[in-house]
């Protein structure tokens, strides 16, 4: 993977979200860290969210994951996000755009 790599994310309301990333190298000893934003119209950013991260050791993958609640709270539109891994040092490995669309099919209540 070149890093940093970019990659666009889609998202939909009222659903939870998952991406996987799989890495060529080892990650045990690597912590994840990854956030969601919007960009101001004076160029600075606020946190919008935190993704859920799991660590799968045995594939080298980490999972981003967001509540369907969560995204209800984003709502719909476009953010950015980043991946930072850290282990002796801190590195920005991933980019992209967060884009939260509409879905039309809700599934029914018991």
């Amino acid at each position: 993977m070149d890093v940093p790599a970019k990659k666009d994310l889609v998202a939909y309301q009222n659903s939870d979200f998952f991406h996987q990333f799989i890495f060529d190298y080892d990650i045990t000893n690597i912590d994840f860290y990854s956030q969601i934003a919007t960009v101001n119209d004076d160029g600075t950013e606020t946190i919008e969210a935190d993704f859920i991260i799991e660590k799968d050791l045995n594939s080298n993958t980490i999972t981003l994951r967001l509540t369907k609640s969560q995204i209800n709270t984003l709502g719909i539109g476009s953010f950015k996000y980043d991946i930072k891994q850290v282990s002796e040092i801190e590195v920005f490995i991933i980019y992209g755009s967060f884009k939260i669309s509409n879905t039309f099919t809700i599934l029914p209540t018991a």
